[in-house]
């Protein structure tokens, strides 16, 4: 039978086979040294608990721990000291004599209740050695996020930044469409034929769409410039032919 004890240094529960009952032992979590107690029911819930004798029958309750060791009998008040230190949770039962039937403890505390099932009371570990505290259950508001909270509240993650092979020209189509008519044409044809890659990279997601909007209104200036430029030079070629 394995003996239950509590650190005095972290608090954690421990259990240690019975064989080492009166002999030193380290805590595996905080390194503090105690003496195994000679009792598992002295050891884990410790010295002054009511006794059979002086309890009245209508005050008399037993808790079973998941483990499925026994405890008590104890007065409620007893009971309820056990449930603020953390030793009564929803994987536990409760029995009082008055009507002597185990029941699941969150039906005597109700605010014991999880969504999940009770934890078996089977115990994976084999005495003898230290294991990891008998963990209490969630709670119920583990693990929840105020949707109020500050970006330094823990759990957010600041949105990643998304990287593109290519970078952003649009300012440089958008200068060389408006320089284009001051100086040459071929300006404003190469920021036209830069604008319309551009626009067909943006949309395979290889160039930076932020300059989106200065692309197409670079596009915008150059291909009215240069149907500027055909029209006149149209105009030019069907007088020369009337003239000859």
């Amino acid at each position: 039978m394995a003996i239950e004890t509590i650190c005095q240094g972290c608090k954690k529960r421990l259990r240690v086979g019975d064989e080492h009952a009166g002999r030193l032992a380290k805590c595996p979590h905080c390194q503090a040294v105690f003496t195994v107690p000679q009792s598992a029911v002295s050891a884990s819930w410790g010295a002054g608990s009511s006794t059979e004798s002086n309890l009245a029958p209508s005050d008399r309750w037993h808790l079973k721990t998941p483990d499925g060791l026994t405890f008590g009998p104890v007065a409620r008040a007893e009971l309820d000291r056990w449930l603020s230190e953390g030793r009564v949770t929803a994987a536990s039962q409760i029995l009082h004599e008055w009507d002597g039937q185990w029941v699941w403890a969150q039906q005597i505390y109700p605010h014991l209740a999880i969504a999940s099932a009770p934890q078996s009371a089977s115990s994976p570990f084999a005495p003898g050695t230290f294991t990891r505290p008998i963990d209490l259950p969630p709670s119920p508001l583990a693990g929840s996020i105020n949707p109020y909270a500050s970006p330094s509240a823990a759990g957010y993650a600041p949105p990643v930044p998304r990287l593109y092979r290519e970078p952003s020209r649009g300012g440089t189509i958008l200068a060389m469409s408006i320089i284009g008519p001051l100086f040459c044409i071929f300006v404003s044809v190469a920021a036209v034929v830069m604008g319309f890659t551009d626009l067909s990279e943006m949309k395979r997601g290889v160039r930076d769409p932020s300059g989106r909007g200065l692309t197409i209104a670079g596009v915008v200036i150059g291909c009215i410039y240069l149907g500027l430029v055909v029209l006149f030079v149209g105009i030019g070629i069907v007088g020369a032919i009337l003239e000859s």
